[in-house]
């Protein structure tokens, strides 16, 4: 036999020693792990698939859907549970023994009339069979001072909380309680509230909404807390805003004294920055002197060049005069030159210096002649007779 046969074989001799009323068919190689298996009923034939844990204490019920066999344990299995619980042991103790619930040993228990003997004291937390049925509601004398000794320690522990005890049903039935502050009357349970948490709900609730009342009052103060910020902070920046507008500047032009608001009057305009000008009027001169300053540094820009070199220079050699005298020919090419316009174009006359400054020529009249700008920029800095001999060379 191989390993399988044997794993099967010892799987049959597992499942026929519980004594149900199914036939072992087959172990179910799969990827699973091997843990299915297929059996028959023996009522109605239908083949079932069931997992090991069967055979593992975790179920021993195996029961046909379609016929109801094996609904019940077998009474094999049931005898041997019954027995231990019998002789004192707690239902916890007993079911991990067998590898069943609670619930289960509660339910055999409880229709075969059997208890464990343990008593609510001795047990703990396990109640025997007879108090769980409503036999033992009342407790016995044995019992009874302990009963009354807890009574009494639950009340002096509710006092010190705000509570009297009105009623006191049990451990597992709970305590009715009256709220010494407000007298509302109301049951808890004993494990949870008891211990943790014995409040009262109507002082709960009013608690409750005393703290809905307090968070809004809060935020509507916050609200206007804020709102007093912002209108503080708006008006703040208006006062900014007028102190700039009234501070007193100098003008650029008359240098005498104004304000933003006053410019903006005179002006009509709506901008409220600082331009530096009392009026429209200062701007538009000052624009001006500042144009014939630039026009008047670019007209005598060949004076200062000659006289940082040290060459000699002429006053009143302008671009106007020199036209006159040439003509408004160009001494370079020979055509007429175009002074009008924007000064733009390349046909607009120029001041050519026949020996460059950077060679040693000066600003004067016989130094000069007239040119055009384009043809000004191609001689560039080369002498009257080297410029006429590459002319001729090309």
């Amino acid at each position: 036999m191989n390993r399988r046969e044997i794993a099967e074989e010892n799987y049959r001799q597992k499942f026929n020693e519980l004594g149900l009323n199914f036939t072992f068919l087959r172990r179910e190689w799969s990827k699973e792990r091997d843990r299915r298996f297929w059996i028959r009923c023996n009522r109605c034939g239908a083949e079932l698939l069931r997992y090991n844990d069967v055979l593992r204490g975790k179920q021993k019920e195996i029961y046909c859907k379609s016929c109801g066999n094996g609904k019940a344990a077998p009474e094999s299995f049931i005898v041997p549970v019954m027995d231990y619980y019998s002789q004192g042991h707690t239902v916890t103790e007993t079911a991990k023994k067998f590898g069943i619930t609670r619930s289960r040993v509660n339910n055999w228990a409880r229709e075969r009339h059997i208890t464990n003997g343990r008593t609510f004291e001795q047990g703990g937390r396990e109640c025997n069979l007879k108090r769980s049925q409503g036999l033992l509601s009342m407790p016995n004398e044995a019992n009874g001072k302990k009963i009354e000794q807890a009574k009494d320690r639950w009340s002096i522990e509710l006092s010190a909380l705000g509570f009297e005890l009105v009623e006191w049903r049990g451990k597992h039935s709970g305590v009715t309680l009256k709220c010494t502050k407000c007298g509302e009357v109301f049951n808890r349970s004993y494990y949870a509230d008891m211990r943790r948490r014995a409040t009262c709900p109507h002082c709960h609730a009013d608690a409750r909404r005393s703290r809905a009342e307090e968070k809004e009052r809060q935020q509507l103060e916050e609200q206007k807390r804020k709102k007093l910020l912002r209108e503080e902070k708006r008006k703040n920046l208006e006062l900014e805003e007028q102190l700039r507008l009234d501070a007193i500047h100098t003008c650029k032009q008359c240098g005498c004294d104004y304000t933003i608001r006053q410019y903006m009057k005179s002006t009509g305009s709506s901008y409220r920055r600082n331009s530096g000008y009392c009026s429209a009027t200062c701007r538009e001169e000052h624009k001006k002197l500042m144009d014939k300053k630039r026009r008047g540094k670019h007209s005598d820009n060949h004076l200062e060049r000659a006289k940082k070199l040290g060459l000699p220079a002429e006053r009143g050699v302008t671009l106007k005069k020199l036209y006159e005298r040439d003509g408004g020919v160009c001494q370079i090419c020979g055509l007429a030159c175009i002074y009008s316009g924007n000064g733009l174009s390349d046909l607009y006359p120029s001041i050519d210096h026949i020996i460059p400054m950077s060679k040693g020529g000066g600003h004067t009249w016989t130094n000069v002649q007239l040119a055009h700008r384009i043809c000004n920029s191609v001689k560039s800095a080369k002498r009257g007779e080297e410029w006429n001999n590459a002319d001729k060379a090309s």
